[in-house]
């Protein structure tokens, strides 16, 4: 229905005419008045509401919503526990892992590229997890985010893997007063004190290191060894040691100092006097007493220490006898027992003991059958060992002390054989685990080796307890020239 809205022309009061009407009386003033084209007309629409409809429509929309948010709820706990989900964690984790390595080798852009794939990973979780909607209005899908950090992984290897180098600085020491200074200007000291030196020295080409090496033979020529290295002494007893890696162009460079040594008075007693002469009066009694004697002897290079073992064993040091190029064992008829070892740097150690005094095994005193009784015997009790049996040491060597020395042999062979390893290795930080723990072992050896008396062994067992400490040192010096 439409309605009129008008004034009254006589009083100006409001009036409402129905559509169709000719005329109005006014209830204000009570005259009649004329619905015509004069009068202006304000048309009014009635709308009539369903209520029903509306709270039924209401409802529907509310359970649609309702549908909807549990729909998502599902498809946001099926990513989290489905393959996606679990690979974009993996992948995050992955990131977080390279970014460190990164970061920790000095590869910042590597760490950086690292850092925005956890960003970009990070986004994309919250997307389809629901968290967030739109980046800045747009609406990105998680595949695509998820596809760029993959892309990522490209330039990320190829910077991880570029070498990188730094600038050291060269130290004056009276020590590398004696080296020529490298080529490169770009390298790492690995030590550096007033008697050694050693540093790796990058970015050098074959002809730099030629170079280098005729410059060091000028003055380091004495006792020259060049096999896979050079090696060899100056005038003063300096040691260098000079080894080049081709595929790397890396050069290793190590100087020592001479061991310090004053004139050696050779000791004048029955000990002493079961050895000949060294071929040197230059070097350190380390330890003198009866039955044991350590000297350190100086100024006795390959020649001389081949000459000198050639001397022991006519004196009389040939009965199981052991020689190679570096190290000789033997004992002679009296059980004097000498180790001499070719310690490098124009050194030569000299071990000697005396012969142990065994205490001989207790007598068994066999004890006369009785005749058979007629009657039932009496049990009698079997005699016991004695206390002073019981401890008394059998003659040769023990077999749990034997068992104790191949696996202190055994587990060093394990710890040269992982070193040189976690040495090589491009990822040292992944072995971390291993290495603690086998630093652990590396102690509780330490600690049974030390708490073994030598006084309380048997000759054999002394010559098995010195050759076993001698073969580990040996392999000791083998690995780190191997490793440097």
């Amino acid at each position: 229905m439409r309605l009129i809205k008008m004034e009254c022309p006589y009083c100006g009061g409001h009036l409402e005419a129905k559509e169709g009407d000719i005329e109005v009386t006014c209830p204000y003033c009570g005259k009649t008045a004329h619905v015509d084209a004069g009068i202006e007309k304000k048309e009014t629409t009635i709308h009539i509401r369903d209520e029903a409809k509306i709270k039924n429509a209401e409802l529907e929309e509310r359970k649609h919503r309702e549908q909807l948010q549990k729909e998502e709820t599902e498809r946001i706990e099926q990513f989290k526990r489905g393959k996606t989900g679990k690979f974009m964690i993996g992948f995050m984790v992955v990131c977080a892992l390279g970014m460190l390595s990164a970061f920790t080798s000095h590869k910042i852009l590597a760490g950086l590229i690292a850092l925005i794939q956890i960003g970009i990973l990070g986004i994309s979780w919250l997307i389809s997890t629901g968290h967030i909607q739109t980046i800045k209005g747009v609406k990105v899908p998680p595949f695509v985010m998820t596809l760029i950090a993959c892309v990522l992984v490209a330039p990320y290897m190829m910077l991880y893997s570029t070498q990188t180098y730094e600038k050291y600085v060269w130290p004056e020491t009276e020590l590398t007063s004696r080296l020529p200074k490298p080529a490169s200007a770009y390298g790492q000291i690995v030590l550096s004190t007033s008697d050694t030196f050693e540093i790796v020295v990058e970015k050098t080409k074959e002809k730099d290191y030629r170079n280098y090496l005729s410059a060091c033979k000028k003055t380091f020529n004495n006792d020259v060894n060049e096999q896979d290295t050079y090696e060899a002494y100056d005038a003063d007893g300096y040691y260098l040691k000079l080894k080049y890696d081709g595929p790397d162009s890396r050069m290793v460079i190590r100087a020592e100092a001479p061991i310090q040594m004053n004139d050696l008075k050779w000791p004048i007693n029955e000990l002493s006097q079961q050895l000949p002469q060294p071929p040197s009066d230059h070097g350190i009694v380390e330890e003198e007493s009866s039955d044991h004697l350590e000297i350190l002897i100086g100024n006795v290079n390959k020649d001389a220490y081949r000459s000198y073992v050639d001397a022991v064993l006519e004196a009389g040091f040939q009965k199981d006898y052991r020689r190679d190029e570096t190290s000789f064992r033997g004992s002679n008829e009296e059980g004097y027992s000498v180790q001499i070892e070719d310690s490098g740097r124009n050194t030569m150690h000299i071990s000697l003991r005396a012969p142990r005094e065994e205490t001989p095994e207790p007598e068994v005193t066999e004890i006369p059958e009785e005749p058979e009784p007629t009657a039932e015997p009496t049990a009698e009790p079997t005699p016991e060992p004695t206390l002073e049996a019981e401890k008394a040491p059998a003659a040769g060597i023990r077999p749990e002390f034997r068992k104790t020395m191949e696996d202190y042999e055994a587990f060093y062979d394990q710890y040269i054989d992982f070193m040189i390893k976690y040495q090589n290795s491009d990822n040292s930080m992944a072995m971390m685990a291993d290495y603690l723990s086998l630093m652990g072992k590396l102690a509780e050896w330490e600690a049974e080796i030390d708490k073994i008396d030598e006084k309380e062994l048997t000759t054999e067992e002394a010559l098995l307890f010195n050759e076993v400490n001698l073969r580990i040192a040996t392999k000791l010096n083998k690995a780190a020239l191997t490793m440097n």
